[in-house]
């Protein structure tokens, strides 16, 4: 995790049960991808590659974009507002 993600999400994520490993904030995802890629290789752990994986975007295109559109079924949807991580649920979404 950068060094700039807030306190509380380290202690949130701590109080799951991860080990935080905090890389520079000036090298950003970069810098956390790199430590992560670095570590699986070192401990031979598997790498979900979310950011590289089209199964993400297939994923949310299968199961979230259709519960959104289901919600809404007969009605004109005007906005729609995300959280961007991975960018799988924005990539996901028809017409994107």
């Amino acid at each position: 995790m950068a060094e700039s993600f807030s306190v509380e999400r380290r202690k949130l994520m701590r109080f799951l049960g991860a080990k935080v490993i905090l890389t520079p904030a000036a090298l950003r995802g970069t810098g956390m991808v790199a430590k992560a890629v670095e570590l699986a290789a070192k401990h031979g752990w598997f790498l979900t590659r979310q950011f590289e994986n089209e199964a993400n975007p297939d994923m949310h295109s299968a199961t979230t974009a259709l519960e959104i559109l289901e919600d809404f079924e007969g009605e004109t949807l005007d906005y729609w507002v995300t959280g961007y991580g991975t960018g799988g649920t924005l990539r996901a979404w028809p017409g994107c």
